[in-house]
């Protein structure tokens, strides 16, 4: 759309109000690329922890995991898919912030 505008000739749209049109045009699409890339890591995250709780699932309930040998796999997969791994990631994300909310309350 913004290519369409910018094309039309000098006849059809001044010059002024294509610079206007322009800006708005630039600026929208640099805001939605920033949100595109705020928003990406925390679909990363929580895609992430759902691929890792699909696997804690498939391995806690699968027969091959309830035999004596591999009870301990079973045991440390579960506890590490799908609770340390995502609360280790969350504290090294959000440890460099200055307003952790994980630990308000708490210090």
């Amino acid at each position: 759309m913004a290519d369409y505008f910018l094309s039309l000739p000098a006849s059809l749209i001044l010059w002024g109000k294509k610079a206007v049109f322009g800006t708005f045009f630039a600026s929208a699409i640099i805001c939605l690329g920033m949100s595109s890339m705020f928003h990406t890591p925390k679909v990363f995250y929580f895609m992430f922890v759902r691929v890792l709780g699909a696997a804690s699932a498939t391995v806690s309930m699968g027969d091959k995991f309830r035999e004596p040998p591999l009870r301990c796999v079973r045991a440390g997969v579960f506890a590490g898919f799908s609770g340390v791994i995502p609360a280790v990631y969350y504290l090294i994300v959000f440890s460099k912030l200055s307003n952790m909310p994980l630990l308000d309350g708490c210090v």
